[in-house]
């Protein structure tokens, strides 16, 4: 898991952000989004690593994904370790995972939206280290997700899974 600069130089513009998250992008959606990622102190777009995937049969997929803010890529048997222990609760992934649409979403919830109140997979990650876990609830179709970008606002963490 390493920052991706080509996908990150995208979060710069209105066109960039229209590809890295698709075409339903438009008006003040689009503004919103680019007021975030211009105003943040530190952004990227790293690489994604399904960490557990469930499928229930609902015509949606479940994963726990985990990404990193950092430079470097999370050692291979930091990532077993994650691995293991996702499998582990992975079951519970219906009752926390959620969407991330073309917006980003504060990545604990900022105690304001209900995921702030279920950190059983956030809180697989260890985020003095820039190492991030989530939830996530995609449509059927759906590919597993490849990059996550990220935005740091007045201290907090924004993030949303690129869709290409």
């Amino acid at each position: 898991m390493s920052q991706n600069p080509q996908l990150t130089g995208k979060l710069d513009s209105v066109e960039g952000l229209k590809e890295l998250f698709g075409g339903g992008l438009f008006g003040k959606r689009a503004k919103k989004n680019h007021a975030l990622f211009s105003g943040a102190t530190a952004k990227g777009v790293a690489r994604a690593t399904v960490l557990a995937t469930r499928d229930y049969g609902d015509d949606n997929v479940y994963h726990v994904v985990a990404f990193c803010t950092g430079q470097d890529a999370i050692a291979d048997a930091r990532i077993a370790e994650l691995r293991q222990r996702a499998e582990g609760i992975a079951d519970e992934l219906r009752t926390h995972g959620y969407f991330y649409y073309d917006t980003p979403t504060v990545w604990d919830g900022d105690g304001k939206i209900w995921i702030s109140k279920k950190p059983l997979f956030r809180d697989l990650g260890a985020p003095t280290e820039g190492l991030y876990v989530f939830p996530l609830q995609e449509s059927a179709t759906a590919s597993a997700p490849t990059d996550v970008a990220w935005a740091v606002v007045d201290g907090k963490l924004h993030i949303v899974v690129v869709a290409k």
